[in-house]
């Protein structure tokens, strides 16, 4: 477990786990939580996508003229565009509803 927090960053790991909870929280939790859960997927984890992938793209720039390795910067931008995945929901090009009843 600690290997691949490791490999991938710490970082990701806490997005990855913040991402999966609020996606269980909004199908199997109902009430006031799930809103909550909703609304921060929705709303504010697409701003934070979209930063992390402005961030990624002049890290890629900068990486490649020091000739790094970019192992964990392309997973951060993996991460990022799962985050940014949301947004498509906003803009109603991908149609899903409220998923749970209150």
């Amino acid at each position: 477990m600690m290997r691949l927090m490791r490999n991938i960053g710490f970082t990701n790991s806490i997005l990855i786990g913040i991402i999966f909870l609020l996606w269980i929280s909004l199908f199997f939790i109902s009430g006031l939580f799930s809103v909550y859960a909703w609304t921060f997927l929705k709303m504010i984890l697409p701003i934070v996508g979209l930063l992390g992938i402005i961030i990624n793209i002049i890290l890629f720039i900068v990486f490649i003229i020091r000739k790094k390795n970019m192992m964990k910067l392309c997973v951060n931008l993996i991460v990022n565009i799962v985050l940014v995945f949301p947004l498509l929901m906003t803009m109603n090009i991908i149609i899903l509803a409220y998923p749970n009843d209150l």
